[in-house]
């Protein structure tokens, strides 16, 4: 379910995502996924918002943001669609919409916010394009689980030592069934 306008407040975590129009490949190769992930990470981490976490697939893209203040994050995702429909239109000799709608939700509490994180890394496994989250190259998940980046949600919320995250994400990985597992809103109680 998208955000209505007024959700969009200083201080909350928001889960921002869309896929492609159609059938459409929005990265056809490592270029695409880095001009995207570059774009982001430079408009995403400003005074108005900060990036906790990503990952691109090949049709669709996953975001935590957090919202600074109140300029709303989905102005971020609207900038960078806009740069990123003009280079993918013209290396690609196309023309037209690239994107649907963009979809966003407010995170409602430290559990659904794993589970948003959770979601996110596993998404590559889940679409079986990698067996490990770590193999999947266009995420900060390796980032993440070795603190190669400092990251606020990791170090304050959930205060996970070195190594504990992945264990959690393995954990996961190994329940029956994890891939069918709804990630929304209405399971953020659901303990892991």
């Amino acid at each position: 379910m998208r955000c209505k306008k007024e959700e969009f407040t200083e201080g909350n975590y928001f889960h921002v995502y869309n896929h492609a129009v159609a059938k459409e490949i929005l990265f056809r190769d490592k270029p695409d996924y880095t001009f995207f992930a570059e774009k982001m990470q430079l408009h995403a981490n400003s005074k108005h918002s900060t990036l906790v976490t990503w990952c691109l697939m090949p049709n669709h893209y996953h975001f935590l943001i957090k919202q600074n203040d109140i300029e709303p994050v989905y102005k971020v995702f609207n900038s960078v669609a806009m740069s990123y429909i003009n280079y993918y239109n013209y290396k690609y000799q196309r023309k037209g919409r690239l994107f649907n709608k963009l979809q966003h939700r407010k995170i409602i509490n430290d559990n659904y916010l794993l589970q948003i994180y959770l979601y996110i890394h596993l998404n590559p496994v889940k679409h079986n394009f990698v067996q490990n989250p770590g193999d999947w190259q266009f995420s900060d998940y390796n980032k993440w689980i070795d603190n190669k980046i400092g990251n606020e949600v990791r170090d304050n919320i959930f205060d996970f030592a070195l190594g504990e995250y992945k264990k959690v994400i393995e954990s996961k990985m190994e329940e029956k069934n994890w891939k069918k597992f709804n990630f929304n809103s209405t399971n953020a109680s659901q303990d892991f």
